[in-house]
């Protein structure tokens, strides 16, 4: 998939999860609404229900007087003295329920002080009936609890045709929340499968393009598969098959040399010296090509090893040229890494060697070995394109002749040479081979010259 694509996508799923969240919080606002006005109606008609309850109770005290008023008879005043208990808890229940209301609290402690006013003018007119003077009074109390009467019933009807509005307000607003919300859900399911289709059209787009890449990719692995097998069998005879030709034309040039020295002048002579000298340095280079290849090919396993010990056993090799240019060599500790031995000791072989070579003949040489660990972000100007977030930096610093830093890359191609043979020996192969060993355990290396300053060469392993 091509960057410009993924980062289409990426943008795609976030507007489309953008535009998700939008919908779905209005959705929820507006479906929360509803509920809301849907609490507040019922409440409403609650609120009703009780000013209804409280009226009838009312009415039915006012009517019980009437009726023992009329037939001396007790039973009559029941729901009068049954208000005393069931009128005040349902005041309370509706205090409770309009105490965010200040109006309807207000207009609450007017009904609730002409009901008890309205009560005790009924009661008063008890002991007047049971005594015969009720006759007497009847037009002042009937003035009296008819005014009341009038007040609390008009409270009441206020109270009633607040909450009536009030409900007649929530219906509208209930009606109007009942009809967006699904409109609201339609629009965030038809943008959602719009924006999800769209989506995955790219994505199968992707995919099929992905496919016919990695189809494409699939052939040229195949052909690059055919091309190295070719060019093994290439290096296998340059480094197996042809060295046989190269030993005899060296034994026949020994044997010239040898029985015929006498007979040759002196050109002859020192035409079979460099016929000789180019047929050992042909040797010299196939027998690099096969060392090459074996580490193309290598089968062998990974140990934990000390790179300081790999070093050192190097070192030995080296031991007399160190001492016939005076050489000093200075070593860090170095941790235990797993590698491949074998690989690691040609890696560090190749690297003395070419210090050692290419020392600078004015000052003895001297080749120091550090190590750091360096995080992904470090390793990025080195512009290398590998998988790892952490590596081990080996660096294997000499103050030899150097060279120019535009030749960094270039050092490491295979029998790439800067120098003359006649200047400096070498068949251009070690910086190659250091290469394809970092190459195996999925690192690299990189280098940095200085003209007759000294160069350096880092050696970056993976971690972990």
């Amino acid at each position: 998939m091509k960057k410009s694509n993924f980062i289409y996508l990426i943008i795609g799923f976030s507007l489309a999860l953008l535009v998700m969240s939008i919908l779905s919080i209005i959705s929820y606002k507006r479906l929360t609404s509803f509920i809301l006005f849907s609490d507040q109606i019922e409440h409403t008609f609650k609120v009703l229900d009780v000013v209804e309850r409280v009226g009838s109770s009312a009415r039915e005290a006012e009517s019980s007087l009437r009726g023992y008023v009329l037939t001396r008879d007790s039973t009559y005043l029941t729901p009068l003295f049954l208000a005393h208990t069931t009128l005040p808890p349902m005041l309370d229940s509706l205090a409770v329920l309009v105490r965010e209301d200040k109006m309807q609290l207000m207009r609450l402690s007017l009904l609730r002080h002409n009901l008890n006013l309205r009560l005790k003018v009924l009661e008063s007119t008890i002991p007047m009936v049971n005594d015969g003077t009720y006759d007497s009074v009847l037009v002042d109390k009937m003035a009296s609890g008819r005014r009341l009467m009038e007040d609390f019933k008009g409270v009441l009807n206020q109270m009633t045709a607040a909450e009536k509005k009030l409900l007649a307000s929530r219906f509208t607003q209930k009606e109007m929340y009942q009809q967006m919300t699904p409109y609201a859900f339609r629009q965030v399911f038809i943008v959602v499968g719009l924006v999800c289709l769209l989506l995955f059209i790219l994505l199968l787009r992707e995919l099929f393009e992905r496919i016919k890449s990695q189809n494409a990719l699939q052939q040229q692995v195949m052909a690059l598969k055919q091309s190295y097998a070719e060019l093994a069998q290439l290096a296998f005879a340059a480094s197996h098959d042809l060295q046989e030709p190269v030993r005899k034309i060296r034994m026949f040039t020994d044997r010239v040399i040898i029985k015929q020295k006498n007979k040759l002048d002196n050109e002859g002579q020192m035409l079979l010296g460099r016929l000789d000298a180019s047929a050992s340095r042909l040797q010299g280079m196939l027998e690099d090509i096969s060392d090459f290849m074996t580490l193309i090919d290598s089968s062998e396993e990974k140990e934990l090893v000390s790179i300081n010990k790999i070093i050192e056993e190097v070192i030995d090799l080296f031991d007399a040229e160190l001492h016939s240019k005076l050489a000093k060599i200075n070593i860090s500790p170095l941790p235990v890494l797993e590698v491949y031995p074998s690989q690691v000791r040609a890696l560090f072989r190749a690297m003395f060697d070419n210090s050692l070579k290419f020392a600078h003949p004015q000052r003895p040489p001297q080749i120091d070995v550090t190590s750091r660990y360096l995080e992904e972000k470090e390793v990025d100007a080195f512009l290398q394109p590998h998988l790892s977030k952490a590596y081990l930096a080996i660096t294997i610093s000499d103050n030899g002749i150097g060279f120019d830093n535009r030749f960094s890359e270039k050092i490491f191609q295979l029998f790439r040479r800067l120098h003359p043979n006649d200047t400096y020996t070498g068949k251009g192969i070690g910086l190659a081979i250091c290469q394809r060993v970092m190459a195996n355990h999925n690192g690299f290396i990189a280098a940095e010259g200085l003209p007759d300053q000294g160069a350096s060469f880092t050696l970056f392993f993976p971690k972990g």
